[in-house]
């Protein structure tokens, strides 16, 4: 499995490199978050070395746009408060420096594993395959990216009930945060051109005016037998 380094510093990416591969992972460094979905793909931890609090803040947002990895933030002269709000942004581990970077790497490991351990709630998954990352409609099977399957499996835990943009935010990206209507609706619209029949007359994804998204299931299950060779 595969680590995200973003540094600065080239000494410290060799050290955490180094680290890593003594807990049997390998690391691939960037000074900046790739945007690529290919680069993102195969990512299972990230791990973001900061010289200071609003470093790291930025850098881990940019990365939360582009994949639900976990995110490991290591940084200087955090205060509590900084702390405390890295966390609530998404973040799911800070460390302070200095620090032993072997503590780092076993944490990397030990959320690669609750990562590969997660199972999606029984109520998807009839619909939703997550070894594929694909929905099966009446209509067809389609693949979904990273986010794009975060959402759907957000809104089947509940489905035929409404989700608010910050509900949704929290579930696809991981972090809190009430601004962001406008990131929720472009990955709805995306969805919705890739499953729906007529994009512009949604039968699944829907919205529900001034208060969030939910997901109506098909009317009849059957097809599902047949996908399935039954």
């Amino acid at each position: 499995m595969r680590a995200l380094l973003l540094c600065q510093g080239s000494r410290s990416a060799e050290l955490l490199t180094v680290a890593l591969r003594q807990v049997g992972l390998s690391g691939i460094v960037r000074k900046t978050a790739p945007k690529e979905a290919t680069q993102l793909a195969e990512i299972a931890v990230a791990i973001i070395d900061a010289p200071d609090h609003q470093t790291a803040r930025s850098t881990m947002l940019e990365l939360k746009q582009h994949t639900v990895a976990p995110v490991i933030v290591v940084c200087d002269n955090l205060s509590l408060e900084d702390t405390l709000e890295l966390y609530e942004r998404g973040a799911a581990v800070v460390l302070r420096k200095p620090i032993d970077l072997r503590i780092v790497a076993v944490q990397a490991l030990a959320l690669t594993r609750l990562t590969a351990s997660a199972t999606i709630h029984p109520a998807q998954h009839m619909l939703l395959d997550q070894e594929t990352q694909t929905i099966t409609l009446p209509h067809g099977r389609f693949r979904l990216t990273t986010l794009e399957f975060r959402l759907l499996a957000s809104l089947l835990r509940r489905p035929g009930r409404v989700a608010r943009p910050e509900t949704l935010v929290e579930d696809v990206w991981g972090y809190r945060d009430t601004g962001d209507r406008s990131l929720v609706k472009g990955l709805v619209n995306r969805v919705r051109r890739k499953i729906e029949p007529d994009p512009q007359h949604p039968r699944f994804l829907l919205t529900e005016a001034g208060i969030g998204y939910y997901f109506v299931l098909p009317d009849n299950m059957d097809f599902l037998a047949e996908e399935s060779g039954g």
